[in-house]
């Protein structure tokens, strides 16, 4: 009953319609008869003026909720309404038509289980078998129920499938807004959106890792592009799993945030989370405040993550990577904007892996030009091959771990914040190292490195680095002088 005070509706449920419900149990079986037979006295119609239409699922969730049932797990509730119409009662499905509606379609040997989303496809079941005695027995054996239709189930599944027990709710006597009310708030939640259930595909562990960082550091509430909606909505947690991807597995780069938990979940180790968040404490230390959120946004933040972990192999100043930040900011809104910027950086695809690849390496070639380093001088090394090429006989495994070993003795004679034995430097420290074990040498390379470290400086071409200490050393070695 409507009630008009001062000219607003109050709307009050009279106490009959709020006691006016039952909820019962019944067999999927008997609901699929319910709503395909019209003759039935327990007809239900699923062809109510608000309800939306059937077959509206993914591949994922119809394979999810068609395994569930065989697994015998819990689904939601079956909502029906029944109205007296021109003095006859109807039933009509209010909520609940998709789940019928797949189910309809699995009995009806219309639709097999696929694998895409299907999760416990080997299903154990009993059945009955005869010995070689006569003798009847009950035995347990697994079914994979993946490409298999209704009919193709053994006869304990059919059975579980057609016995399957759903909770229904029943509203007696309902006029058609009270049908309409319950339509709207049986179908007002909100779903798990693609990040959030990513998350649930992954361990607690690599979940934790990501959403300590993305939930509690301080840059992602000081430093990022920030609004009421992707702090809800997990968006931070698929920038840090992103990030980690873009840093350390870019090769494997995966488009649907899922792929990303569950390949983070086997690939990821803690000391990456962990070096990303000595990354973050140095960004929030030297940017203090959210000047630069224009380039952390959700899109781009694990880009630059990425590019910051490239500088940090270079030795220099942060201030050097915020300076230049800060120009790359000023020149998004130029007039006259690069190539780069036009077509890769503001670039709608944010998750294909060729834009991807293409803003990191663009922006690190920007980051070169604008500190004058050449890019040849920073490439990445693989160091085995730099000892393989500049060491003579070092041709095995065996050969570059012996080095390895003696280069970890001769650096406990070094101070270990030295730029020689920076992750940059290392290519070339193996190498004067390996020099220095074939010709048996090392207690002199430890007299000698501390002279060099101290009258030399870091040199970014490894080449050159190497030839330089080389040369150096053996000079030291032959005359005895001071490098």
């Amino acid at each position: 009953m409507n009630k008009i005070v001062n000219e607003e509706t109050i709307q009050v449920m009279d106490i009959d319609t709020t006691d006016s419900y039952r909820r019962d149990n019944n067999t999927l079986g008997s609901l699929l008869d319910d709503i395909s037979d019209e003759l039935s006295p327990t007809y239900i119609n699923r062809d109510y003026i608000s309800q939306r239409q059937p077959f509206m699922w993914s591949e994922e969730q119809i394979n999810k909720f068609y395994t569930r049932i065989l697994n015998n797990q819990p689904i939601p509730e079956i909502i029906v309404c029944e109205q007296i119409v021109d003095g006859q009662k109807i039933s009509f499905l209010i909520d609940g038509l998709q789940r019928l509606s797949y189910a309809e379609l699995f009995k009806n040997n219309i639709r097999p289980v696929k694998s895409k989303g299907a999760e416990f496809t080997h299903i154990k079941y009993k059945k009955r078998i005869t010995d070689d005695d006569g003798n009847i027995k009950v035995v347990e054996e697994i079914f994979d129920i993946v490409g298999k239709k209704y009919e193709d189930l053994p006869e304990f599944l059919q059975k579980r499938f057609d016995n399957f027990n759903i909770s229904v709710t029943r509203f007696f006597n309902c006029t058609s807004e009270m049908i309409d009310y319950h339509i709207r708030n049986y179908n007002s939640h909100t779903a798990m959106n693609k990040v959030q259930y990513g998350a649930t595909n992954a361990s607690n562990i690599t979940v934790g890792n990501i959403k300590s960082l993305s939930q509690k550091h301080s840059f992602f509430k000081n430093i990022v592009k920030t609004n009421s909606k992707n702090i809800k909505d997990g968006s931070w947690d698929e920038v840090v799993g992103r990030a980690i991807m873009a840093t350390y597995f870019l090769d494997d780069w995966k488009r649907e945030v899922k792929d990303v938990f569950v390949f983070l979940d086997e690939k990821s180790t803690t000391e990456q989370f962990e070096c990303l968040k000595e990354h973050l404490d140095r960004l929030v230390e030297m940017i203090k405040d959210n000047s630069l959120n224009e380039l952390f946004t959700t899109g781009n933040t694990h880009i630059w993550l990425a590019v910051y972990d490239k500088f940090t192999k270079l030795g220099l100043d942060d201030n050097k990577f915020i300076d230049f930040m800060r120009k790359f900011k000023n020149d998004l809104h130029m007039e006259e904007t690069t190539d780069f910027i036009k077509d890769v950086y503001k670039s709608r695809q944010s998750r294909d892996k060729s834009i991807i690849v293409g803003k990191i390496e663009g922006l690190y070639e920007l980051l070169l030009d604008y500190l004058y380093i050449k890019k040849e001088d920073v490439e990445e090394i693989d160091y085995k091959e730099f000892l393989k090429a500049n060491v003579e006989d070092v041709v095995d495994e065996d050969d570059i771990e012996m080095i390895q070993i003696s280069a970890n003795e001769v650096s406990e004679e070094l101070d270990e914040n030295s730029w020689m034995l920076s992750d940059q430097n290392y290519p070339s420290y193996l190498a004067i190292v390996g020099i220095a074990f074939r010709k048996d040498e090392e207690d002199k390379l430890k007299e000698w490195l501390p002279i060099y470290i101290r009258n030399n400086q870091f040199i970014r071409n490894q080449q050159k680095a190497f030839l330089h200490m080389k040369e150096s050393f053996e000079e030291y070695l032959q005359k005895g002088m001071v490098a």
